[in-house]
C-alpha cells in the first residue's frame, strides 16, 4: 500500500487506483450520462469528464456528478449542483468501520477516527439529492484500490505502519500491529478468520449513494 494514503484515507481521491469492480458498479449507476463531473479521482471508461473544478462549473452543465470517497459535505452539495440528472457517490458508511476485522480486533481507534471525519452515510445521501439509494459495494478480495479495507484477505498488507499516518495514537498502533503480527505468525488470525480465506469479496462498509438532482 502507498505511504502516502492516512487512517482517514483524505489523500485517497488524489493516489488510488480504481478497482474494476468499483468502476464497474459506478458506470451502472451513472445509466445513460454522457459528461460528468467528478469530485475525486474516477476515470470513465465510456463518459467525457470535465477536467474544471467544480467551482467553475455552471448550474447543471453536466449529465450526472461522481464522487469518490468524498468526506465534505460542501462538495457533495457541489455535486448536485451541477449535475442535471443524478449525483452518484461511491463512499464509505463510517458507523460500519468495525466490520473490517482490522479495526474490530487490532486497530479500533480507527473506527473513532471514521465517525470524527466522515459524515453519517444519511448525511451523505442527502447531501447528494432526493430519493437517493443506498447499496453496499462488496470489496473483492484482490482489490486493487488503497482502501483500507482492500486488504481485509491479505491481513499481512496491514502491518506497515507507515501507511497510517498520525490520525491514530502511535502507541496504540504500534499494540495493535504487533498483536497483529503475532497472531499471524502463530496462525491464531487462520484460526479466528480462516473462513475469510474462502471468500472472493466481503461487506466491509462502503456504499454506493445514488441521488436524483
Amino acid at each position: 500500500m502507498p505511504p502516502e494514503y492516512d487512517a482517514t484515507r483524505a489523500t485517497y481521491a488524489l493516489t488510488r487506483q480504481t478497482d474494476p469492480a468499483i468502476v464497474a458498479a459506478v458506470e451502472r449507476a451513472l445509466g445513460d450520462a454522457r459528461t460528468i463531473a467528478v469530485a475525486g479521482r474516477y476515470e470513465s471508461p465510456s463518459r467525457d469528464t470535465v477536467a474544471r473544478p467544480l467551482a467553475e462549473l455552471e448550474d447543471a452543465s453536466v449529465d450526472a456528478a461522481v464522487g469518490i470517497m468524498v468526506a465534505d459535505l460542501r462538495t457533495l452539495a457541489e455535486l448536485r449542483r451541477v449535475a442535471r440528472g443524478r449525483v452518484v457517490l461511491f463512499t464509505y458508511d463510517p458507523e460500519r468501520a468495525s466490520d473490517l476485522w482490522f479495526v474490530r480486533d487490532y486497530v479500533p481507534d480507527l473506527a473513532g477516527v471514521q465517525l470524527e471525519r466522515r459524515p453519517r452515510i444519511f448525511a451523505q445521501a442527502e447531501a447528494a439529492g432526493s430519493s437517493a439509494t443506498i447499496d453496499r459495494v462488496p470489496i473483492p478480495h484482490d482489490c486493487r484500490d488503497g482502501l483500507l479495507g482492500a486488504y481485509w484477505r491479505r491481513p499481512e498488507r496491514y502491518l506497515d505502519p507507515a501507511q497510517y499516518g498520525d490520525d491514530v495514537p502511535r502507541e496504540a498502533l504500534e499494540r495493535g500491529l504487533a498483536r497483529l503480527h503475532t497472531d499471524l505468525e502463530a496462525g491464531a488470525w487462520r484460526r479466528r478468520y480462516g473462513g475469510l480465506l474462502t471468500r472472493e469479496a466481503l461487506d466491509v462498509g462502503y456504499r454506493l449513494v445514488v441521488a436524483e438532482t
